[in-house]
């Protein structure tokens, strides 16, 4: 399943940096997290953040921070609430997606940190039902 991770992760890249002003980067990640406890996904944010600030043209390692600290506050309440429903999915992506889109300059932040929250729970809920193990990552 990591090698569907990354797959998603790279299409996602793809078309943040080239087609569409949504935060599919930050959805992606954010639905790692919930799913799996692998530092593994830290690494990779932080790479994809990279990636995606050179093909943005954007000072590099903006992104990386963003995710780093998003994914630190989510590790950081996963004791405390319910991570790993579609509820919480929803509301952290549209959240974390709204303060992207703010700090980064998006147009239509709103529309698309809605979008994107509603697509991302959508496939949350469809790859929670594969989830077979605690291990799905890797």
């Amino acid at each position: 399943m990591r090698w569907i991770f990354l797959a998603v992760l790279l299409v996602s890249l793809f078309f943040e940096a080239s087609l569409l002003q949504f935060p599919l980067v930050l959805a992606v990640v954010i639905v790692a997290a919930a799913i799996s406890d692998l530092p593994f996904i830290f690494l990779v944010s932080v790479f994809a953040g990279f990636v995606l600030d050179g093909m943005t043209f954007r000072t590099i390692g903006s992104t990386s921070i963003f995710f780093l600290i998003s994914l630190f506050v989510l590790a950081t309440y996963k004791r405390k609430f319910e991570l790993q429903s579609p509820f919480f999915i929803f509301t952290a992506i549209f959240l974390l997606g709204l303060l992207y889109n703010v700090l980064f300059g998006y147009r239509f932040g709103l529309l698309s940190s809605v979008v994107t929250a509603g697509v991302s729970t959508f496939f949350y809920i469809l790859f929670l039902g594969r989830k077979t193990d605690s291990r799905f990552l890797s």
